[in-house]
């Protein structure tokens, strides 16, 4: 993993020091430099030398290094200035761990790194936890693929227990279908048998009918007072059968009444209701109005634009910024090497074909052409960009992360060379951070397709 920064006159220093020779004098300032490490553990300049020391001397002079690092509190030293640095100060904390890799401490940082990220704090740079990560989540998807390999073995020696069940299924059907034929035959039968008992009791009431009629002139007195009664019976029947519907009668006019009453004022209480979406519908257009009109307010803010020197070719990277004090549309990317300059206003006839992250919108933009809108969930981590200019890639690409997620674009076909590109409001205290790192291979590819393929070289006067 390569760090970049900006050269120095320490830089030139080293290619001077290679080649006249003056290696008894590097061990000495080597030397030297353990005793004042502490009075320079936030030196830039001082952490920068004494690592150029370091390859130096390592370089021409191995056994006589080894020698001091293994008789001295070298990495002790180095690993507790490490652990008071604060979140803040990357930059002193990427030297230092580049410091202690050299002599041979990269598993004491990886401890100290992980122990820090869990007690809720950063230690040693983002890029250690990032690289560890990376290799957690490429052991987690092969244990997936191992498990869903198991589970297609599984499967298939389920449906192998499967058929015997199937098998037990079907005779228990037929045994089921003939216990079932057997029982309407039993019905039939006992039908048979209930019929000729009832037609034999039939034939004794008949009898018994016969017998009766001799006995009914010698009671017709009888039944005609019977007749009298009953008569007299069945009209008061009548008369409180009268009087029963028109009780109900009129429990049922005053059913209709309340029932008028409660539907009137469910209807009032719907009209309120459907005033209020009014409103609320009402008052979502004006915010979404206002917030059109805000876009369109800022897009006419001229930005300064910038370029950061540094080219960027044969190889992969990662870059990070943060933007400080800025209120506006700040936007942040790569462009071709050698291209024209422009800020975010269109200029009529140009070719401008800067890619770009708004941090405002969240707008990713082809020049100033809005490409997608994405906004991750949450705040706290960096965007951040990954190009992939490999001399042996198929393809050179720019992908955009957040953290381990990746967004929904990819872009195709991008330049060899590429320059940092960043545009923000002119304000007094606006800032901005960038944190590169170059990485062996890619980072994995995503899970599932892209949303959409943009080709650098896309016609943009459409």
């Amino acid at each position: 993993m390569s760090i970049f920064t900006k050269s120095t006159s320490s830089d030139q220093r080293i290619s001077n020091t290679l080649s006249s020779g003056e290696n008894a004098d590097v061990l000495d300032e080597f030397n030297n430099s353990i005793g004042q490490i502490k009075g320079h553990e936030k030196d830039s300049a001082f952490l920068k030398r004494f690592l150029q020391l370091i390859v130096i001397g390592f370089t021409s002079k191995k056994a006589e290094m080894t020698e001091i690092i293994k008789t001295t509190s070298l990495a002790g030293t180095l690993l507790q200035i490490l652990k008071n640095l604060s979140a803040h100060e990357e930059n002193e904390q990427v030297i230092i761990t580049a410091i202690l890799c050299s002599i041979g401490a990269l598993e004491r940082v990886k401890q100290m790194a992980f122990q820090a990220q869990k007690d809720g704090h950063a230690c040693g740079g983002d890029f250690i936890i990032w690289g560890e990560s990376q290799e957690k989540l490429e052991e987690l998807q092969r244990v997936f693929e191992r498990s869903q390999q198991e589970i297609s073995k599984q499967k298939g020696q389920n449906q192998e227990d499967i058929k015997p069940k199937e098998q037990q299924r079907e005779t228990l059907v037929e045994e089921s279908d003939t216990l079932r034929k057997e029982m309407e035959g039993f019905k039939n039968a006992a039908l048979h048998k209930e019929m000729k008992n009832i037609n034999q009791q039939q034939s004794n009431e008949n009898e018994d009918l016969i017998l009766a009629s001799s006995d009914i002139d010698t009671t017709d007195k009888d039944g005609k007072k019977k007749k009298s009664t009953q008569k007299e019976n069945e009209k008061q029947q009548k008369k409180d059968k009268d009087n029963e519907k028109e009780l109900k009668g009129k429990k049922l006019k005053e059913t209709e009444k309340e029932k008028d009453k409660l539907d009137k004022d469910k209807i009032k209480a719907q009209k309120g209701d459907q005033s209020k979406t009014m409103i609320l519908n009402e008052s979502a257009k004006l915010r979404k109005i206002e917030e059109e009109e805000e876009e369109k307010a800022e897009e006419i803010i001229p930005l300064k634009p910038r370029l950061i020197k540094h080219v960027f070719e044969k190889g992969v990277f990662r870059v990070s910024n943060k933007f400080k004090g800025s209120d506006n549309s700040r936007r942040f990317g790569f462009i071709a090497d050698g291209e024209e300059l422009f800020n975010n206003i269109p200029v009529q006839g140009k070719n401008f074909r800067a890619i770009t992250y708004d941090e405002k919108k969240g707008i990713i933009r082809l020049g100033w052409q809005e490409i997608f809108r994405w906004i991750p969930t949450k705040a706290e981590y960096r965007i951040t960009f990954e190009v992939d200019l490999r001399e042996d890639a198929p393809n050179h690409t720019l992908r955009i992360f957040y953290e381990y997620e990746e967004s929904p674009i990819l872009f195709v076909n991008v330049p060899k060379q590429l320059k940092i590109y960043l545009a923000h409001d002119n304000l007094p205290g606006t800032k901005y951070e960038n944190i590169i790192f170059q990485i062996p291979k890619p980072t994995k590819e995503k899970t599932g397709e892209y949303e959409r393929l943009i080709d650098y070289n896309m016609d943009l006067s459409k």
